[in-house]
């Protein structure tokens, strides 16, 4: 009669750390997703300070600053 119950606690056991994996699985995705948008936002900031930059470099080459 006891075997059924420790059957019945390692199922239950499976059941959870299956359901911490999953947890852990989706926080790593949204915080890869979070580092992704943090990325892209830098890469657009430094895209912009660039194009300003060799804007007022030509400025400059040209005799306009």
């Amino acid at each position: 009669m006891g075997e059924p119950v420790a059957v019945a606690h390692e199922t239950v056991e499976e059941m959870y750390a299956d359901s911490v994996r999953r947890h852990h699985e989706r926080r790593r995705r949204e915080i890869r997703a979070a580092w992704y948008g943090h990325h892209e936002h830098m890469r657009e900031l430094h895209a912009r300070l660039s194009r300003e930059h060799e804007e007022k470099a030509m400025k400059l080459l040209e005799g306009e600053g």
